[in-house]
């Protein structure tokens, strides 16, 4: 019993940090807000305005659309409980090979594992010669830009390859439509892929003191190891 309690408190505590506090004609509004993985937002900015008997909560938080709800208020009740649920960004993807070559594939949107400030999906291969192919080896830039962060995980063997690939959600634009193209290069064309990421790589480690060297420094050592 007392492990129930002290378990029930617990999650309550944990609730009321998640939630955000805002108050706006009077009224007080605690806003939950998740994702629809259901992991919390800690970041998300809300803001509330009443007009009338009408409040309106506004929610932004990086990588997610935008969020609005309308609230009915009375004036015998000035605390109000709302409950939001952010939508992922528009994106579209684009999956080739080092040559801007078509890969046979499909991809889907997978954030269960994730956190909240993280976007996260899967793609799977639907054809042979990616046999050799190491996460390290897998380019993931959004809108044209590479994607900071950017985590790849490959599993399956032949045909049925499969990688979820993880990056944080500030990589995003908050307007429009996302872009997330994967390059995956084949196992004819891992030697050249590898030699020009050890370049970018060496590149970035000289001419950009301000990134995260450690990083950098591991992702050059495992690519390394996979020209070996």
């Amino acid at each position: 019993m007392r492990i129930c309690t002290y378990l029930w408190i617990s999650l309550a505590f944990y609730t009321s940090l998640a939630a955000q506090i805002v108050s706006s004609g009077g009224y007080t509004f605690d806003v939950d807000i998740k994702n629809r993985y259901h992991r919390w937002i800690h970041s998300a900015r809300v803001d509330a305005r009443v007009s009338g008997n009408r409040a309106e909560i506004r929610v932004k938080a990086r990588g997610y659309k935008d969020g609005r709800v309308s609230v009915r208020v009375d004036s015998k009740d000035k605390t109000y409980r709302v409950r939001m649920v952010l939508d992922d960004p528009w994106v579209r993807f684009r999956v080739e090979d080092q040559n801007s070559g078509s890969i046979s594939h499909w991809v889907r949107e997978d954030g269960f594992g994730a956190f909240a400030d993280e976007y996260q999906f899967e793609v799977r291969l639907r054809e042979d010669g990616f046999e050799n192919l190491q996460g390290s080896d897998v380019e993931v830039r959004i809108n044209g830009i590479p994607a900071w962060g950017a985590r790849v995980d490959v599993r399956g063997t032949g045909s049925s390859r499969r990688m979820k690939v993880r990056f944080y959600r500030r990589n995003f634009l908050g307007f429009g439509i996302n872009i997330i193209e994967v390059e995956i290069p084949r196992d004819s064309e891992l030697a050249q892929a590898r030699k020009k990421q050890v370049q970018k790589i060496q590149f970035l480690l000289q001419n950009q003191p301000e990134a995260k060297n450690e990083i950098l420094e591991q992702r050059l050592k495992l690519v390394h190891e996979s020209l070996q």
